[in-house]
């Protein structure tokens, strides 16, 4: 099948060894990578300690109707009798023609829950979460998922467990002259909810470089504009150009407002960079204590002194640096991917 490849394995198997095959289900690619990104690391982790593992993406993008039942058609055709079936997010609803004891579902986040109404509601809520009750485990990115879940479902909270997301690779320690004549503040991702600009209101009046990756609206521009701070903005970028980003900027700004799990304060941590991060949940949870600067995301004076504070105090920069790179530890792939082989064992 032309959707449907498979990853070598190099572990060492011990003699008795029960090894049970994996097929990892993927959306199409052309309905965004950050799924994929997020779980590449844990299916190499995966083939590496010794399993046979199979990647299938999907054939068709998006979530109408017509496109969820090529999905399911093409899963029928397709579906293992012998195999662990891990669907790695978003296509939940896979779970109704996969073999319920044999299936693990990663939730990422179910922000449909928060977006919909009427209809589409029912229909998301058919997608994303009553499919969860035909999975034998459901692991979420973070506890405020978790929570989410169980707030919005009768699911049996020891079927679902917290297993956060693990470092993309490439992102290590760079260290970096703190340019204080104007440091660059950069952010990744510049959608509303992203928060760019209230961030951008929060830099009147300092003298810094606003990096953005991503385009924001009319609104961030104009107050850009109106404040005369500097900024750019950069698009369609590649992992090695993303991990250039970070070890260009002097301090991360991640102030969202709604994040399943939040994978830039944790990229920002590996490298070795400052962040200013809201402090709603889940980026406390996963930034851990000292990991960040954490400010009220819709208070904008507050951020305008952190990043002040950011700038003006090398100290508090080292403190922070420090404990995230301490931090960023629990997020190293082969710690992910042996807490998902804690649930695939359980299937043996």
């Amino acid at each position: 099948m032309k959707n449907k490849r498979s990853v070598p394995h190099t572990g060492t198997l011990k003699t008795g060894d029960k090894i049970k095959a994996l097929s990892y289900y993927f959306r199409n690619h052309a309905s965004g990578y950050s799924i994929a990104r997020a779980m590449m690391p844990v299916v190499n982790e995966t083939a590496a300690g010794g399993r046979t593992v199979d990647i299938i993406e999907l054939p068709c993008a998006g979530t109408n109707p017509r496109t969820v039942l090529k999905n399911l058609w093409y899963t029928l055709r397709s579906r293992p009798s012998d195999r662990i079936c891990h669907i790695t997010g978003e296509v939940h609803y896979l779970s109704y023609l996969l073999p319920r004891e044999q299936t693990v579902i990663t939730v990422h986040d179910l922000a449909g829950l928060f977006g919909y109404r009427g209809f589409d509601l029912s229909y998301y809520r058919w997608r994303c979460v009553d499919s969860l009750y035909r999975a034998r485990f459901v692991a979420a990115v973070s506890e405020k998922t978790r929570q989410v879940i169980l707030e919005n479902s009768k699911l049996d909270p020891d079927k679902v467990s917290v297993i956060h997301d693990p470092l993309p690779p490439g992102f290590k320690f760079t260290p970096r002259k703190f340019n204080s004549d104007r440091p660059v503040i950069l952010q990744v991702g510049a959608t509303p909810w992203k928060n760019p600009a209230r961030v951008a209101q929060a830099l009147e009046g300092l003298n810094v470089h606003y990096r953005l990756i991503g385009m924001p609206d009319e609104d961030c521009i104009r107050i850009l504009e109106r404040n005369k701070t500097e900024y750019s903005i950069v698009t369609g970028l590649d992992d090695a150009a993303l991990i250039c980003e970070y070890e260009n900027a002097d301090i991360v700004a991640f102030a969202s407002f709604s994040e399943g799990f939040g994978m830039p304060l944790i990229e920002a941590q590996a490298v070795g960079r400052p962040a200013l991060v809201s402090n709603i949940a889940p980026q406390p949870e996963v930034g851990g204590r000292g990991g960040a600067l954490y400010v009220d995301p819709a208070d904008t004076e507050a951020m305008h002194k952190g990043f002040a504070r950011l700038i003006n105090s090398a100290q508090l920069r080292a403190d922070i640096t420090g404990c995230g790179l301490e931090n960023v530890k629990r997020f190293a792939p082969e710690r992910i991917a042996a807490q998902y082989e804690e649930l695939y064992s359980a299937m043996d």
